[in-house]
């Protein structure tokens, strides 16, 4: 069967116009492997001749359906309105579409993995892109026995650490926060975590811990939980009530800081000065927010793009070009630290 549609011009006069045969015609028009100057040659070919793919046939012809199933471990109210997740969703739709790939969004319920497991074997697309991972043997399973590529955004858990992924340097991104707090003076330190069970929360207290060991500090304490603003105000609560001389805090997320910072007003605490803090994304809200947040930095549309190219190197040769790929977060000084 043809790839492509046959109106006035076939793919063989496309493939003689430019000057390569019929096999390099196609790999090149359909983004496969092929020189730059293969692809222009081809490319001018089929448009000087009127010549248009057709998707539906290259399909057909290959087995690919050019979709990728971008799988996040959360509940749907929770993607849309954390900022970091619904950011991802888009920037991962981007890339994937700039590289001819169709993104499309598989929620997979961390409380009913049993039907995750049967979304991810009916998705029919040829790659998953794994993001926002928390661990269940069920969907390590399910992971396991795909027989389609899976890239994973975030480092996957040490039982499934031999996927491809692309990350931020949590860890570096934790130590560099704790050193901001250290470095301005202060020395009764606190971190409000991101939930125990994903590998996210784990490196950036890791980073955060070894910084402050490094300088003979010991935390007061560490109050894990999820990546949101209530979370952020409970832990900020309790954190006082249990430790009054708290004069710094490591937030792991914007979210989680904006919410400590509603509690640290709620009990006559001044930022910077009673206590400073540091959160962790660095999006809209980092700004919004009175004092404005010192941050650390994530560059989503690189880890997007990433992922995105990850992927589609493995289907295109069945090798991934890197395996592992991670960006470094910088610091962002304000206000409140």
């Amino acid at each position: 069967m043809s790839e492509f549609i046959r109106h006035s011009t076939t793919l063989r006069e496309v493939a003689q116009r430019a000057g390569v045969s019929m096999a390099t015609a196609s790999r090149a028009l359909a983004g496969g492997s092929a020189s730059q100057k293969t692809r222009e040659k081809v490319h001018a070919a089929a448009d000087e001749l009127g010549f248009v793919p057709n998707a539906t046939a290259r399909r057909l012809s290959t087995g690919r359906t050019d979709t990728v199933a971008v799988v996040m471990a959360e509940k749907p109210q929770f993607i849309f309105r954390d900022q970091f997740l619904s950011m991802l969703v888009s920037q991962l739709a981007v890339s994937l579409n700039s590289l001819g790939l169709l993104g499309v969004l598989v929620l997979a319920d961390p409380e009913n993995p049993d039907d995750s497991n049967s979304f991810l074997h009916r998705t029919g697309a040829d790659g998953v892109i794994m993001a926002s991972y928390h661990s269940s043997k069920i969907l390590d399973d399910a992971l396991r026995s795909l027989n389609i590529p899976v890239v994973f955004v975030g480092r996957p858990p040490v039982e499934l650490s031999y996927f491809p992924y692309v990350d931020v340097d949590n860890y570096r991104g934790g130590y560099d926060a704790a050193m901001r707090l250290i470095d301005i003076g202060r020395r009764n330190i606190a971190q409000i975590s991101g939930p125990s069970e994903m590998t996210t929360s784990r490196d950036r207290s890791d980073g955060f811990n070894a910084a402050c060991a490094s300088r003979g500090i010991v935390p007061l304490c560490s109050l894990s939980g999820k990546f949101e603003v209530d979370h952020g105000q409970e832990a900020m609560r309790a954190l006082i009530e249990a430790h009054p001389e708290v004069d710094a805090v490591f937030a792991q997320s914007d979210s989680i800081a904006a919410g400590a910072m509603q509690t640290l007003s709620e009990y006559g605490k001044k930022i910077p000065e009673d206590v400073a803090i540091v959160g962790f994304d660095d999006f809209e809200s980092a700004t919004a927010v009175n004092p404005k947040l010192t941050t650390m930095a994530q560059p989503i549309d690189k880890v997007a793009q990433a992922a995105a190219k990850m992927m589609k190197d493995y289907l295109d040769t069945g090798e991934y070009e890197l395996s592992k790929q991670l960006f470094r977060v910088p610091l962002v000084v304000r206000d409140s630290a």
